[in-house]
């Protein structure tokens, strides 16, 4: 991907510590602890108004509805298609931002986002011919009829024009107008004191990031303009030796987690995959008063907008960690890359899969997401379900795997089963646990989330650890085969099976065992199995019975 890493040093300004206050929606259950959770017993709800894509509805103007109440214009896939030319939403096109009253979110049970319709000023982009982004006046359009108000000025990155139409279309919706904010409740502001209370707590028990004794993996830290408004820091694992890696791995965190928590998982997976890991820490206050959390859908469209184009907020945040310096000033991010996320943070890598789709399919361009990884994740209302159409339609296979523990229901393997049927769509791991998957930071903070989410076995930490890394190594060289949903060839990494079989896993801590997502196919055999037949033979007269003798 031209001019990525090429474009010169990074805005000293994105070096700042991200806001802790970014980010918050809902009612939680404050009594949970430091750990990201998707267990059914500790979560609240997310209550929902309609649905578009990831939780949306349509009025009556073609105007869709996202999360938080921005309106996006029906016109957004017009927007893509008209990138080259420097297509200029108008007045009408606009998003009109309004924040909803906060939603509670259930991290395990699959409601869909908050949303409803805005009435408040708006704000558009316009990319001048130039590649220049800057900053237009639009209005609201009303369906009542009423006036108009004047919108909000609204800053985007300075890409390519068409770059710029794509990132703006499928972030126009995490736009947000500090007129248009409502006031929250005393509640509402003592409940986001208290989260962001114990993000600070748990970013500091966690530490630094750190990677495994003897590992060849480097792990520096920057920070990431996930868009125009929200800076957070993030977390670069670089495999050993100088030539820059040619895959790249986005994992995501969960609920009440942050990225130096999965220090050992990042290297383990920028390892054994020779690929960059970046760890971005979104905050989980969702109370926060612009509405942007780990759990919005303002966070998965702007995830997903960081893929799109140049690359130019990935690759300034790498620069300020130390990518050119290791690999000389001429060096590029790699164009292929996989999403891994854990609880909540499946969600939001599901959803931005779903949305980069949708810019591919729009702009017709090459997709070069390689696969999605889910660890025991808790997507919200229909986003995985969505997410696996739009991939289906991009024009080739993304594969989408869950690592998962025993708990009931399972929704996300609800989701795989009825999209990809028969096909392999992960393992749950027996008498797994939510954190089995997460390894890293210290000790202490490993120790207080175990005490929270239940404490897993070695053999299952070996395990996933195992099979996570085997899985991405799989998915990033490309040999999953769309037909069965698993890895073809002598050279597989990963751990597969059919449909509802228990595996027998070998791992450096012993055995443990696993089962395939799916139901077992019933074996249907075409033995010759012949009907019995009995016949009634009737009681036969005399002869003669009806002749009559006449003398």
């Amino acid at each position: 991907m031209s001019g990525k890493a090429s474009d010169g040093d990074a805005d000293p300004d994105r070096g700042a510590d991200a806001d802790p206050d970014h980010g918050a929606d809902g009612d939680v259950d404050l009594d949970a602890g430091l750990e990201n959770d998707d267990e059914p017993e500790n979560d609240a709800d997310l209550e929902d108004d309609g649905e578009l894509d990831n939780g949306a509805a349509v009025d009556a103007e073609d105007e869709a509805v996202v999360d938080d109440g921005v309106v996006v214009n029906d016109n957004v896939n017009d927007n893509m298609n008209n990138k080259e030319s420097g297509y200029e939403p108008s007045g009408a096109d606009s998003a009109v931002i309004d924040s909803p009253e906060p939603a509670d979110v259930d991290l395990n049970a699959e409601s869909p986002a908050a949303s409803e319709v805005g009435q408040d000023s708006s704000a558009v982009t316009e990319v001048s011919g130039t590649g220049e982004s800057v900053a237009v006046e639009s209005a609201v359009v009303r369906t009542d009829g009423g006036d108009t108000d004047p919108a909000a000025k609204v800053w985007t990155p300075n890409v390519m024009p068409a770059a710029a139409s794509m990132a703006a279309a499928i972030t126009s919706a995490t736009v947000s107008s500090t007129a248009a904010l409502p006031q929250r409740s005393l509640l509402d502001i003592i409940a986001s004191f208290v989260f962001d209370f114990v993000g600070v707590a748990v970013t500091f028990i966690a530490g630094p990031p750190v990677v495994p004794r003897g590992s060849t993996v480097t792990v520096k830290t920057s920070t990431l303009a996930i868009d125009g408004q929200h800076t957070v820091p993030a977390h670069w694992y670089y495999p050993a030796g100088d030539v820059p890696p040619e895959r790249i791995i986005y994992l995501q965190h969960g609920f009440l987690g942050v990225g130096a928590m999965y220090s050992y998982t990042a290297a383990n997976l920028a390892e054994s995959t020779n690929s960059i890991v970046v760890v971005p820490t979104l905050t989980s206050n969702r109370y926060v008063e612009d509405g942007f959390w780990l759990g919005s859908d303002e966070a998965l469209r702007a995830t997903a907008a960081l893929f799109l184009g140049d690359w130019e907020a990935l690759t300034a945040s790498a620069i300020a960690a130390g990518f050119t310096e290791r690999y000389g000033a001429g060096a590029e991010l790699p164009d292929r890359f996989a999403l891994v996320g854990h609880s909540l943070g499946g969600n939001l890598v599901a959803g931005a899969a779903g949305y980069y789709a949708d810019a591919v399919t729009a702009g017709g361009h090459t997709s070069n997401l390689a696969g999605v990884i889910l660890l025991d994740a808790a997507p919200q209302g229909s986003v995985l379900s969505d997410a696996l159409v739009k991939l289906d339609g991009i024009g080739s296979y993304v594969p989408v795997l869950e690592l998962g523990a025993p708990k009931e229901p399972r929704r996300v393997d609800e989701a795989l089963n009825a999209n990809r049927p028969g096909k392999f769509n992960g393992i749950v791991l027996e008498n797994g646990k939510h954190l089995d998957s997460m390894d890293g930071g210290t000790w202490l903070i490993q120790f207080i989330s175990h005490l929270y989410q239940g404490f897993p076995t070695a053999q299952n930490q070996a395990a996933a650890q195992v099979i996570i890394d085997g899985w991405a190594k799989d998915i990033l060289d490309g040999r999953i085969d769309p037909l069965t949903g698993r890895c073809s060839g002598a050279e597989c990494a990963g751990i597969y099976g059919d449909p509802g079989q228990i595996l027998d896993l070998a791992t450096p801590a012993g055995p443990t065992r696993g089962s395939v997502i799916g139901s077992a196919v019933p074996v249907r055999t075409a033995e010759f199995q012949p009907v019995p037949v009995t016949a009634t033979v009737a009681t036969r007269w005399p002869a003669g019975r009806n002749l009559m003798l006449s003398m």
